[in-house]
């Protein structure tokens, strides 16, 4: 079957929710379940910060002053990883809703366009949430992996590790938290998914 014969048999015996997919114009043209997944990643990935912190434990006292021995996780890019951890949280929760939506036969081709608009908007912060997830993390896993690209940072001036002057989060405490988001969104997405079947 051609593109061009499945598009056009989605619009005529399609649900809605198909109907309304083919004919939207939208920002972020994946599945739900991949959307889902993009933030169940990004949260996954955060729990990588902590021991990329303690892995490199040395090199951060070298780089940066430590008053106390706890100082080593609580750089300021910690604040980022909160903001992406709580937008891919918040974001993916919400898409993990949309799938009772998407199940629904009673709905309109507009109503379903419109849900689509809201999970592009959802879709938008878990996007975001993956880069201010992502970009602290990778510079911390590249310090883990090459110690010499974090001095060479800080030696044209990037404080990689520089504690945070007014808000920093334990970076322990950061990645549990990011770990146990991920399961609970795992849960929360296949718990829905199972109720709309």
């Amino acid at each position: 079957m051609s593109q061009d014969d499945e598009i056009a048999e989605r619009l005529l015996e399609g649900s809605p929710y198909e109907q309304a997919a083919v004919t939207a114009t939208r920002l972020f043209p994946l599945s739900l379940r991949w959307k889902i997944s993009v933030a169940i990643v990004t949260l996954a990935y955060a729990t990588l910060l902590a021991p990329g912190l303690a892995l490199r434990r040395d090199v951060i006292e070298q780089l940066e002053p430590i008053d106390q021995p706890g100082d080593v996780y609580l750089p300021g890019l910690t604040a980022l990883v909160l903001i992406g951890v709580v937008s891919a949280s918040v974001a993916g929760a919400g898409l993990a809703g949309r799938q009772r939506l998407r199940a629904r036969t009673d709905i309109t081709v507009e109503q379903a366009r419109r849900a689509l608009r809201i999970e592009d908007f959802l879709m938008f912060f878990v996007v975001q949430g993956a880069v201010f997830v992502g970009v602290p993390t990778t510079v911390v896993v590249v310090g883990v992996v090459s110690p010499a690209a974090v001095e060479t940072l800080y030696a044209v001036g990037v404080p990689v590790y520089r504690r945070g002057a007014s808000f920093a989060v334990d970076a322990r405490l950061l990645s549990a938290a990011s770990g146990l988001a991920a399961v609970a969104l795992v849960g929360l997405a296949q718990l829905l998914e199972r109720r709309t079947t």
